[in-house]
């Protein structure tokens, strides 16, 4: 801490300006080395603060001052204009000094509690600390009191009305700012002064409520005679002589086309009471040609939010028709449209986000349509689709719940072959579907000796499925279902079984039997087809 030499002053009183009390403090600040202290920005800290133990700040605020060439001497006044005020909250500077009434502070600005009830002969302490640019606390000076000045404190209540200085109080003054007899208000007059200030006014428009009133109606109107009455065309009035009245209770009189022009576009029918009534019927029973209710616009760009026609139900509720188009009189044509957003076409409950009754049909874009229909008396069924398009070649199938997904179905193999009896050499074998998945089978077979030479001449031919684990051994107990023919014949037939290991793979077996064949020219089919998988 600097080691100062100074000399204070205290010049005036808090009580010298009642208006505006202020508080002049002079000085001069040595260094501990003799030198004065001349700092370009030195800030002086002033505080009032309460007498008793309960110590409480006041008042307090900061005043920055350059000092440089000044030998050390300076003058700060409190309350002058010039310093910021630190404060929260504050009194006002004469409520400060006056020694009535309690103020409540808080436990941060009072050393013992938080409220400071003056007495009557109360003076004040003034205390000052300051610091220049080159400092990093502030040093605190001398702390000073401030007596209680009763007659200077008498001139400053003088010019309050109770507590309320005067520029507190509401007065009346010329032009030249001289003060004018104002005169006292009614209890009425006072009630519309209030109002008006409050904006509840209902004799007096304030300047927000006026300016939405269209300027040609702020303006003197046009002198009009009898039978004339006053007409706007948007931007200002005219006269014009007054027409029939019309029944606005049932609007019936009408015998020419009656037009809202763009003047008047802005339309509002309010039915806030409404419960069952019907607010806006509409009712052409002889129409032919025309519509009941025609609506158009010319506009490229109609509102992306609202459209051409916007039915909108604000209500939270999801119980309810929003909108009902019947075709004729059956009672579930046309369209429903629910609150829930449910859609029904041909059906008033719909029970999903589109419920159809009847028949879809999809037309081409030239010509023809596909039709989707469902029996008559459905039963309650729902399908769903697979998430993505499949692959060629894929179809639907269904997993019994009604989960449709996309499947694979296996190549069939067609064995067409052609060769003379020497060459079968008594049994071939041959694979049709190598690592059959597993299912159930149908293998067709069709066999002819195209060279008959002699009907005496006999051999048989028999073709038999097998599995991989069985070409090359004949088991006539597997083997079932063989087919045999006679020579100069055919030999043909179906077999129908059972694959249940899909790492086996199905093939033919074809067995020449011993006998006399004349000719060697014998051809045959093999066809094998997947009926079911599993």
């Amino acid at each position: 801490m600097k080691i100062l030499v100074f000399c204070l002053f205290l010049l005036g009183s808090p009580f010298l300006h009642a208006s505006n009390p202020l508080v002049s403090y002079q000085g001069r600040i040595i260094k501990p080395d003799g030198s004065p202290l001349e700092g370009n920005s030195v800030q002086f800290r002033m505080q009032v603060r309460s007498p008793g133990s309960e110590n409480c700040l006041l008042y307090e605020e900061v005043q920055t001052i350059n000092m440089s060439s000044s030998s050390g001497a300076f003058s700060v006044t409190l309350n002058d204009g010039t310093g910021a005020r630190l404060d929260t909250p504050n009194y006002p500077i004469d409520r400060i000094f006056a020694n009535r009434d309690s103020m409540t502070l808080d436990s941060a600005r009072c050393s013992v509690g938080t409220t400071y009830t003056p007495n009557a002969g109360d003076g004040r302490k003034f205390v000052v600390y300051f610091k220049d640019e080159t400092m990093n606390a502030y040093e605190p000076l001398p702390i000073l009191s401030l007596n209680y000045a009763p007659q200077a404190m008498y001139a400053l209540e003088s010019q309050k009305l109770g507590t309320f200085s005067i520029n507190n109080v509401l007065r009346a003054v010329d032009g030249s700012g001289v003060p004018t007899n104002a005169p006292a208000l009614d209890p009425a007059q006072l009630t519309n002064l209030t109002n008006l200030i409050a904006g509840t006014s209902t004799q007096y428009a304030t300047s927000t409520q006026f300016s939405s009133v269209q300027s040609f109606a702020k303006t003197v109107p046009p002198t009009c005679v009898g039978g004339e009455v006053l007409k706007s065309n948007g931007t200002s009035l005219s006269c014009v002589v007054a027409g029939a009245t019309p029944a606005y209770s049932a609007i019936t009189g009408a015998s020419t086309t009656n037009t809202i022009d763009n003047m008047n576009f802005a339309q509002t029918w309010n039915w806030s009471t409404a419960t069952t009534q019907d607010p806006i019927t509409l009712t052409a029973n002889a129409l032919t040609t025309g519509s009941l209710l025609h609506l158009s616009s010319s506009s490229s760009s109609l509102n992306s939010t609202k459209g051409l026609i916007n039915i909108t139900n604000s209500s939270s509720s999801v119980n309810g028709v929003l909108a009902r188009f019947q075709s004729n009189s059956t009672a579930d044509s046309g369209l429903t449209i629910l609150t829930n957003g449910n859609v029904g076409i041909g059906s008033s409950t719909p029970g999903a986000a589109l419920d159809i009754k009847g028949t879809v049909r999809i037309s081409g874009a030239t010509s023809g349509y596909t039709q989707i229909r469902v029996p008559a008396s459905a039963g309650t069924n729902t399908l769903t689709l697979p998430a993505n398009t499949g692959q060629a070649g894929q179809t639907i199938s269904n997993d019994g719940s009604g989960n449709l997904s996309w499947t694979s179905v296996p190549t069939m193999n067609t064995i067409s072959r052609h060769s003379g009896f020497s060459a079968l050499s008594g049994t071939q074998n041959q694979t049709l579907l190598a690592t059959a998945p597993t299912g159930l089978y149908r293998m067709t077979a069709f066999g002819k000796n195209m060279t008959m030479a002699s009907s005496g001449s006999g051999c048989s031919i028999i073709i038999r499925y097998a599995f991989s684990s069985e070409i090359g051994t004949v088991n006539a107990a597997t083997l079932a279902n063989t087919l045999s023919g006679t020579a100069g014949g055919v030999t043909q037939g179906t077999y129908t079984f059972y694959h249940a290991d899909p790492s086996l793979d199905i093939g033919v077996q074809i067995q020449r039997t011993p006998g006399s064949c004349v000719g060697d020219d014998y051809r045959y089919d093999i066809v094998l087809e997947l009926l079911k998988q599993f």
